[in-house]
Order: structure tokens, then C-alpha cells, then sequence
């Protein structure tokens, strides 16, 4: 084999790979199995618990990979995002320093919700223009008392 048909194979191989870890999939959020998230959860808060980010990590992303069906990737960053929000948060005990645990964990709804199409959006804002809502309004804290 030539050298070029070496590194062409490869290339396919790795983008393949590559292709597989990062192409997006349609989590379900609702299709789990409860035994299984039962016995994920109570890993994880023996691992939060004991202080063993590393394998709380891997339960974080084992849930959102074989639970939800996040892409390879999404669940690398969703489990590495709430493991550093886990680790951040716990030695606290003010609400300040717990603060400094909300950029991980923001990026954990970010990457488990992804963003929606411009016309889910227009959706929304009709429904809410249409009970009274207005841009930026929080229908549900208006007084609605009749």
C-alpha cells in the first residue's frame, strides 16, 4: 500500500469518527428508563458526595448519552460542564461563592436545550402577543386579577 492510500484511509477513518461524535441528534428528554436514571442519580450523589468528580463525570455523561441520546459530543460537554458545576459549587457557604458555580451550569442548559428556529420563536411570540404579553414581558408574573 502506497503511502497516499495510507493517509487518504485514514483521513476517512477519522473523519468518520468525527462525523459519528459530533453530528447532532434529537434528544428526547421524556424517553428514559426510570430504573436506570435511579441507579445513574444515586452514582452521581454518592460520587458528589465523596468528592470523586471523575467518575461523577462519567455518570453525567453515561445518562445523557445512553438516557437521552445527546450526540457523543453534546454529552461530553453537558456531563464536563455540570461535573465543574458540581465541583465549583460544594465547598460553598455564601450565596456569592456559590454564584461562581452558574457559568458551568449555564452551560449545561445551553448545550442540553439547544437553540430553537427562528419560526419556533415567531410561534411563541405570537402565542404570547396574543394573551397580552409584550416583548420581554413575564406573562406569568402579571397580576391577573379580574
Amino acid at each position: 500500500m502506497s503511502r497516499r492510500t495510507v493517509i487518504l484511509t485514514l483521513a476517512l477513518v477519522f473523519g468518520a469518527i468525527g462525523a459519528y461524535v459530533a453530528w447532532p441528534r434529537h434528544a428526547d428528554l421524556r424517553g428514559f428508563e426510570p430504573a436506570e436514571i435511579a441507579r445513574l442519580e444515586t452514582a452521581m450523589w454518592r460520587d458528589y458526595y465523596d468528592k470523586r468528580y471523575p467518575a461523577l463525570f462519567y455518570h453525567l455523561y453515561e445518562m445523557s448519552r445512553t438516557q437521552f441520546d445527546f450526540s457523543p459530543l453534546d454529552s461530553f460537554r453537558i456531563a464536563l460542564a455540570a461535573a465543574q458545576a458540581a465541583k465549583v459549587f460544594q465547598p460553598t457557604r455564601s450565596r456569592e461563592a456559590a454564584d461562581a458555580a452558574l457559568p458551568p451550569l449555564v452551560t449545561t442548559i445551553a448545550c442540553s436545550h439547544p437553540p430553537r428556529p427562528a419560526a419556533s420563536t415567531s410561534r411563541r411570540r405570537r402565542a404570547l402577543n396574543s394573551i397580552g404579553g409584550r416583548r420581554g414581558a413575564k406573562p406569568w408574573a402579571q397580576n391577573n386579577t379580574a
